[in-house]
């Protein structure tokens, strides 16, 4: 898709990120960009995934000593190479904060965040209880 039709800047975050399938099975991942609308997650070398599929993934923030992570409920909208395209479908309300967060901290020019969150204050996600 042409970078220029996008809605939402995609911010270069490399961290773990569990995908759990919709027949529950789950594949520890990076991330490689993250938007408000979705990421683009690298998958494990030979792990193939079903491009209409549902899925959770979880941001994994910090492991130890207290497990932090954001999930979201996603769809799956392609698949090239070693890489899965994510739509974020809902994020679960207690971890909406945080990515916001997490967004505006890692982007080297978070104005254009704050803008997009102006233009579009409720995205397109739901939260999830």
């Amino acid at each position: 898709m042409n970078a220029n039709l996008r809605k939402y800047t995609r911010v270069p975050i490399h961290m773990t990120t569990e995908l759990r399938m919709s027949n529950g099975r789950m594949h520890k991942c990076i991330s490689n960009n993250i938007s408000f609308g979705g990421a683009l997650i690298d998958l494990p070398q030979g792990v193939k995934v079903d491009s209409d599929d549902t899925c959770e993934v979880a941001l994994v923030l910090q492991e130890k000593p207290e497990r932090i992570e954001i999930k979201f409920k996603c769809k799956m909208i392609h698949m090239e190479d070693n890489q899965v395209g994510l739509q974020f479908v809902g994020v679960y309300a207690e971890h909406y904060r945080d990515f916001v967060y997490m967004m505006v901290n890692e982007v080297e020019d978070p104005d254009i965040l704050l803008e997009e969150m102006s233009k579009n204050p409720g995205y397109e996600i739901s939260t999830i209880k």
